[in-house]
């Protein structure tokens, strides 16, 4: 630039495909990396905040499909990485807290559908687990205590209804299982003293 700061840097193999290229801020703090393969594919960017803490890293595929995409707090702490299968659909999402404890994690099906879900309490033990269907329609809830132990499971019919719902004590004995009928209606089964 004109006020002689440097505002990129690439560097060539000697074969001449892109080795890599830096883009520096007009401040002269680093904007920007992105890394070539020696097949001239990207391999990863890096993008640096104003403040110089890492903000995002992409990863790319020897195929150029994007692997992995990590998102990185102003505070440097990881908030979010996303990973893609190799046929381009989103295969996981796991949301870290500002603490660093995982918050939760998404998982997707190869067609793109969400296959589950668990939300992960700040103390870093599981709070609960849902799964879905293919249709998409939630299968089944899975609600655990603080302590760990599961507290209760919900199953839902294919057609979205409840079809049953466990409560379990904190001792671990089942405490009562709620059927529900195909038109809404409840049936309690049985109750352990």
């Amino acid at each position: 630039m004109s006020n002689g700061i440097q505002d990129e840097t690439t560097i060539i193999r000697n074969n001449w495909i892109q080795a890599e290229t830096t883009v520096i801020r007009i401040n002269g703090t680093q904007d920007e990396t992105t890394v070539i393969r020696s097949n001239g594919i990207q391999a990863e960017t890096t993008i640096i905040r104003s403040n110089e803490t890492q903000a995002e890293t992409t990863i790319i595929r020897s195929n150029g499909i994007q692997a992995e995409t990590t998102i990185i707090r102003s505070n440097g702490i990881q908030a979010e990485t996303t990973i893609i299968r190799s046929n381009g659909t989103q295969d996981e999402t796991t949301v870290i807290r500002s603490n660093g404890i995982q918050a939760e994690t998404t998982i997707i099906r190869s067609n793109g559908t969400q296959d589950e879900t668990t939300v992960i309490r700040s103390n870093g033990i599981q709070a609960e687990t849902t799964i879905i269907r293919s249709n998409g329609i939630q299968a089944e809830t899975i609600i655990i205590r603080s302590n760990g132990i599961q507290a209760e499971t919900t199953i839902i019919r294919s057609n979205g209804i409840q079809a049953e719902t466990t409560i379990i004590r904190r001792n671990v004995l089942q405490a009562e299982t709620t059927v529900i009928r195909s038109n809404g209606t409840g049936h309690k089964l049985k109750q352990l003293s």
